[in-house]
């Protein structure tokens, strides 16, 4: 009775009720118009959708029903064949893969299985023939890789377990060609080390699949698909035969090592040697070659000052533009701080232009005030003098004589020169002086 009693405290062991997240209505109308845009006919409102998978980081509690809706989507459309939707829906399931802020661990029991289905389903399109569904498989062989790299562990052995259903697919005599393609995409995309332990050792049954439908009577379909197969070898395969033959192999032992593929497998081999023999030369040369280098050196930037001629040119005419008149411009270095502690001494001698022209006997005397600097009391340590004198000058000497008195001439003996008042009533002749 004790045992009995026992039992029946096990069978009445309670289980947790379900919970359902329900959604708010803001997030019912944004995942209406995520699924319609998805699959919809207007590209822009589908780029929009997929970027927002893709960007989002908000979508943890939409994330089940987005799953939900891409696995039944590619459930149905399997079998109406409809490849534009399941080519719409592996582009939502790649934004979701993409979104770094999601984790779709608790959803690969549904995601998984319609990704593969894309990748070895017998037929996807209504016109095998004529449509692209070569694709949509290398797509979503690509999906598959990316699960695999990225939720793959020890506990879930997503990647074991994958590989063990594109190989069973690849060494069935029953499947169609179309399916074999996808699981050769498939293998193709998990690496150079699933390609060597899962591909090569039955590269002999994909030869004698094609060698049957290129020597046979077989539909146009398979031979199509024959020639997609082949191209896949090529994709795949030359960068991993390096680890397995050499160059002074001969195409016979390709024959006999793969049988009715073994031609294209030599010729594949070597022209990979080649195009690794013309590399590896070229970065030889490129490393042996010395090419001369320009060197491009930035100097600091320098003050030039250039002396003029101390002889000035006398103007040609009285009735030129105003100009300044030519001063001789000393180096920097030359001109002393504190000269016999005075201030220097400056005089700059304009001309007007005159609005109507002046006579020629007329003559017109400007007023120049010279300042001697030794004459002057000047408090020492003060800012340089400057004497501003506007005129109408007509007489080129005194023009000179007067550059030369303030280019560093001899000093003259009166510290003022001026002219009878009755000469300074024009009013061409205007006297500033600045102390």
């Amino acid at each position: 009775m004790k045992y009995k009693h026992h039992y029946k405290h096990k069978d009445t062991v309670k289980l947790k009720n379900l919970t359902t997240h329900e959604l708010s209505v803001e997030q019912q109308y944004y995942y209406k118009e995520i699924t319609e845009s998805c699959v919809g006919p207007d590209e822009q409102k589908r780029s929009e959708a997929l970027q927002s998978l893709q960007q989002d980081p908000g979508l943890h509690q939409m994330l089940p029903r987005f799953v939900a809706f891409a696995a039944e989507g590619v459930n149905i459309n399997v079998v109406q064949n409809n490849l534009a939707l399941l080519i719409y829906l592996m582009r939502m399931v790649k934004s979701l893969l993409d979104n770094q802020t999601l984790y779709l661990d608790k959803y690969l029991h549904n995601l998984l299985p319609a990704v593969m289905t894309c990748v070895v389903s017998k037929q996807l399109c209504l016109r095998p023939d004529m449509d692209n569904h070569w694709a949509l498989r290398d797509f979503a062989a690509r999906l598959v890789a990316q699960i695999c790299r990225n939720y793959s562990n020890n506990t879930n052995n997503i990647q074991a377990r994958v590989t063990k259903k594109f190989s069973k697919a690849i060494q069935s005599e029953k499947a169609a060609l179309a399916t074999q393609y996808g699981a050769l995409a498939g293998l193709g995309e998990l690496g150079p080390e699933v390609i060597k332990s899962c591909l090569l050792p039955y590269i002999c049954i994909l030869g004698e699949r094609i060698k049957a439908v290129n020597e046979g009577s077989a539909l146009n379909v398979d031979k199509i698909a024959a020639e997609h197969v082949k191209k896949q070898l090529l994709k795949y395969l030359p960068g991993v035969l390096k680890s397995f033959h050499n160059s002074t192999e001969t195409v016979d032992e390709f024959n006999v090592a793969y049988g009715y593929l073994g031609p294209m497998m030599y010729s594949m081999f070597m022209q990979k040697e080649k195009s690794i023999a013309a590399t590896t030369s070229a970065a030889s040369y490129s490393l042996t070659t010395t090419r001369p280098s320009l060197q491009l050196t930035q100097r600091p930037a320098q003050i030039v000052i250039q002396q003029q001629s101390s002889t000035p040119m006398p103007p040609s005419s009285p009735f030129l533009t105003p100009t300044l008149a030519p001063l001789t411009p000393r180096p920097l270095t030359s001109l002393p701080s504190t000269p016999t502690g005075l201030g220097q001494k400056f005089v700059i001698v304009s001309q007007a232009r005159s609005t109507t022209p002046l006579a020629p006997s007329a003559s017109i005397t400007p007023v120049v005030k010279l300042v001697n600097p030794q004459t002057t009391s000047i408090n020492t340590g003060g800012p340089p003098k400057i004497v501003v004198m506007q005129g109408d000058p007509k007489s080129d000497e005194l023009s000179i004589s007067l550059r030369t008195a303030v280019l560093g001439g001899p000093p003259q003996s009166t510290s003022l020169v001026q002219q009878p008042v009755s000469s300074l009533t024009s009013s061409n002749i205007t006297g500033k002086e600045t102390m």
